[in-house]
């Protein structure tokens, strides 16, 4: 069964500073997602390997950066509880305003349903990290 989690929330910042910080959360897992003890980037082709120690085990991830259309995709490699993958997306408003949407979409499946722990963070305190990030970089 799986299980798709999708949140989408504004960001008063703009699209290039919400971007830089989704680049960061890809180079620098410490900020952004709690769990995480310590990592490790390769890069493979197009596409990064990232492999993180967490408090639940090794986590490793295929990443995909789509630059043109403000897309990051992770696919789950390994991880002890979970396969799938997620998405997030900016969404540029049409307006010259410094305000965009951001969207994650979380498609992980428990491996084990009946034993699973849960996930590190929930899908929307990710939103709101990176929130916190961008709006307070732009108060500076």
């Amino acid at each position: 069964m799986s299980t798709v989690k999708y949140s989408t929330m504004s960001i008063n910042a703009p699209t290039q500073e919400i971007w830089d910080i989704l680049i960061d959360r890809i180079f620098h897992p410490k900020k952004y997602l709690p769990g995480v003890l310590e990592y490790s980037l390769q890069e493979q082709g197009q596409t990064l390997i990232r492999k993180m120690q967490t408090t639940l085990g090794e986590v490793i991830e295929r990443i995909v950066i789509d630059v043109k259309n403000l897309i990051i995709t992770s696919e789950l490699i390994e991880h002890p509880e979970f396969e799938g993958s997620t998405v997030n997306k900016i969404i540029p408003t049409e307006e010259t305003t410094n305000f965009s949407l951001i969207s994650f979409i979380k498609n992980w499946i428990p491996k084990d349903p009946e034993n699973s722990h849960g996930e590190f963070t929930t899908i929307k305190e990710e939103l709101l990290i990176t929130k916190k990030i961008a709006e307070e970089k732009l108060k500076k």
